[in-house]
């Protein structure tokens, strides 16, 4: 598999991304920000679970965050090309959308 690739969605602008509800994880393409700020309903019970991969999709680094969050600020490093946004315990927890805002780089 010489040229493989996701086809998901790539952030490339500093425009709102919502996350529908999903019964899987979200992945996304952020080879082409710097930043993104990711704000949750308070009505969800999000427990973050973020891994960042390369664009081989080697694991680079994971967060796990085991206390709810409405907000949560993630940097991207000069290898990450893909993201995975989950949940800790389930994603069930998230009822309502997901909003992402990246910061491009420059």
């Amino acid at each position: 598999m010489k040229n493989a690739k996701l086809n998901i969605s790539t952030l490339e602008d500093s425009e709102e991304f919502r996350l529908k509800r999903s019964l899987y994880s979200y992945w996304l393409d952020v080879s082409k920000i710097d930043k993104i700020e990711i704000t949750s309903s308070s009505r969800n019970d999000w427990y973050p679970y973020i891994a960042y991969y390369d664009k081989s999709l080697k694991l680079l680094r994971v967060i796990k965050i085991d206390e709810k969050r409405t907000r949560l600020k993630l940097e991207m490093r000069e290898n990450t090309h893909y993201i995975k946004i989950s949940d800790i315990y389930s994603l069930k927890n998230i009822k309502d959308d997901l909003v992402l805002k990246p910061t491009i780089k420059k």
